[in-house]
């Protein structure tokens, strides 16, 4: 099999694997997933509002692993 085709493959198992412990509220196996330099992107608590009130901008806020650690303690 191509590298590229397991590596996707890799990816993929990841996602679902973070997935799935997110939904049964595992949070200290999720945050096994990352490394002590892990980044992770996650969209803003709140929607920026744009001129047009119909319209809201999605921010991304990125949290290094002390505050995914804060989220996971709470």
């Amino acid at each position: 099999m191509d590298a590229s085709v397991l590596l996707r493959l890799r990816i993929e198992d990841l996602l679902f694997e973070e997935a799935d412990l997110l939904d049964q509220w595992k949070l200290d196996e999720w945050l096994a997933l990352y490394t002590d330099d892990a980044r992770y992107f996650r969209s803003s608590d709140r929607p920026v509002r744009r001129r047009c009130r119909s319209e809201h901008v999605a921010l991304l806020r990125f949290d290094d692993r002390n505050r995914m650690n804060e989220r996971v303690i709470g």
